[in-house]
């Protein structure tokens, strides 16, 4: 399903007779639409009903950087004097024991005491170093046990929601000109990444990326490494919180659109007062029945070879629940 919110708002009037090409949705009937289909999207969010909006971002490449990773962090800055680390702005969530401070040029450092004072931590250096003064880092909140901290992190961690799914993949080169040109590049699967002989080749922007959907972060791999000052544009799904406007993209499996339209079409009926047939209801409810299987999935059954025969396993076409 690909539709706008103005494309199921106009959809489910149309169907309760509210709306056609001769007579055009008033602001209050439109803003009635957006707020009701907004209430029907939480209500399926909680009943684990996904839909999907598409959002565009765009980051700078680092001169000599192949690996990005995608996903939340929390950004802070430290000054570090000597071997005390003390946070000035943010509050990462540290494991002590656990954390790695890297730095260019300085070897790993592991956090190992517990804190001096309330924002101070105690650094054991592991190389020639220390580094002094106010450094850049990030911090993962979702595995506090396997926080990195990198001085200068944020020019190579693209501090987004993890996606759902990346929906497209652009280079845009050269960065910072009136009239940058935007390349698509194919993504590539893991078999064709590891056939790629000669992983370290530069170039001034890449030609393809391999995404390997881990879980808390993606990790985006360009070939050849980027050299110039380029951008990656990437176009992802993100679960939909909010409907921000009538032409904000929604984004869901093969059955939802009329689900949608058909569920949002009852819900507006009652603020009209128009009465709706049974069979309407069948059909609205049976559409929704429909995606709620799919979600659902159907278990794998196996034949007993103790009941005759060869064993056989029955597998039926199933997505689990959905979650692209």
């Amino acid at each position: 399903m690909n539709m706008t919110a103005l494309d199921a708002i106009q959809g489910a009037y149309s169907m309760i007779g509210i709306f056609d090409q001769s007579s055009p949705l008033t602001p209050f009937e439109t803003q009635l639409g957006l707020t009701t289909l907004q209430d029907l999207l939480d209500k399926w969010d909680n009943e684990e009903l996904l839909v999907f909006s598409s959002t565009p971002y765009t980051f700078p490449f680092q001169n000599g950087i192949q690996t990005y990773q995608l996903g939340p962090v929390n950004q802070f800055t430290c000054n570090i004097l000597g071997n005390v680390m003390t946070v000035l702005t943010g509050t990462p969530v540290i494991a002590l024991g656990t954390s790695v401070l890297i730095a260019p040029g300085v070897a790993a450092g592991t956090i190992v005491e517990s804190l001096v004072t309330g924002n101070q931590y105690l650094l054991n250096w592991t190389a020639p170093g220390p580094i002094t003064g106010v450094q850049a880092g990030l911090c993962n909140p979702v595995a506090p046990n396997t926080n990195t901290f990198i001085t200068g992190a944020q020019d190579y961690n693209w501090n987004i929601p993890r996606p759902v799914k990346i929906e497209k993949v652009s280079i845009q080169y050269p960065s910072g000109t009136n009239q940058p040109v935007e390349i698509e590049i194919p993504q590539i699967p893991l078999e064709e990444w590891v056939g790629i002989p000669q992983k370290n080749t530069q170039s001034l922007w890449p030609l393809l990326v391999y995404d390997d959907s881990a879980f808390p972060f993606r990790n985006l791999r360009f070939w050849p490494i980027p050299t110039a000052a380029s951008s990656c544009i990437l176009q992802v799904w993100e679960q939909l919180s909010a409907l921000s406007s009538l032409t904000q993209n929604l984004y869901a499996p093969p059955g939802y659109a009329m689900a949608i339209k058909l569920t949002l079409a009852e819900y507006l009926a009652l603020h009209f007062e128009r009465a709706l047939s049974p069979d309407f209801h069948a059909k609205a409810l049976a559409a929704r029945q429909a995606i709620d299987n799919i979600n659902e999935g159907i278990p794998r059954m196996r034949y007993d070879p103790i009941w005759g025969g060869r064993s056989n396993d029955f597998t039926w076409a199933s997505r689990g629940r959905v979650r692209i």
